[in-house]
């Protein structure tokens, strides 16, 4: 990020990024009883009402323990959530930004001529953009979903966990590596393919993306290191 004419596009979306992470978690915060509440009205209270002798005090403490933890552990996981969220709708969002940036970086590496700005051109330009992002945002909710479900399997279930994990490194990695492509309009399947081509690559690139906050904060420096891997990759 040492060349100034990057800056003016990374500090729109970093301040877009903060301020809607800030908001989705002050609002959860505030209504995370409610919510709590409704989630696990199911499981009941997980509460021995009137224990009569000291086993079924015993069990009532141990179950008060489970509700503690289980608390705690959908506190960790809807923020993990909530960040997935933000990150995604920041890439919607953005999008025109960090394509700015791409745009600007394949210039400055004599990658692409620069283009004098047409009204129609940016608009079939934006609407391009918004359709792949959707698409994006479709296959890795459609395949994290998915991934979930299989890692509540006995036994097997945390190695599909694990995968999730990589999975969205590897979807995060190519969303912030592939600008180019979707500057140049190319579908979401050729994208896709040469992303699979890349696949660790890729997963080793993206798994910084999926720290909380941290991921927000540095996301413009993966678009340019992003990119520069594109140029390496299938531009060289």
């Amino acid at each position: 990020m040492t060349e100034k004419k990057l800056w003016k596009f990374a500090l729109i979306p970093l301040i877009i990024n903060i301020l809607a992470f800030i908001l989705l978690v002050t609002l959860y915060v505030h209504y995370y009883d409610d919510i709590f509440l409704i989630i696990t009205k199911p499981l009941g209270t997980l509460d021995i009402a009137n224990p009569h002798n000291f086993l079924l005090h015993i069990l009532d403490g141990l179950l008060w323990f489970l509700r503690g933890i289980f608390k705690v552990l959908f506190f960790l996981i809807s923020f993990i959530i909530i960040f997935l969220v933000v990150l995604f709708l920041s890439s919607l969002v953005n999008a025109p930004f960090y394509e700015a940036m791409a745009e600007k970086i394949l210039i400055l590496k004599n990658k692409r001529e620069d283009r004098p700005f047409k009204f129609n051109i940016f608009w079939g330009d934006l609407l391009h953009s918004l359709k792949i992002e959707l698409f994006k945002i479709i296959f890795f909710f459609g395949v994290a979903a998915l991934l979930f479900l299989l890692g509540w399997i006995p036994v097997v279930g945390p190695f599909f966990s694990f995968l999730g994990i990589l999975f969205a490194a590897w979807v995060f990695a190519f969303g912030l590596c592939t600008f180019p492509m979707v500057i140049n309009r190319d579908g979401f399947r050729d994208i896709l393919t040469w992303a699979k081509s890349e696949k660790m690559t890729l997963i080793g690139f993206g798994l910084p993306s999926l720290i909380p906050f941290v991921g927000l904060l540095i996301i413009h420096f993966q678009v340019v290191g992003g990119t520069l891997l594109f140029i390496d990759r299938k531009l060289v």
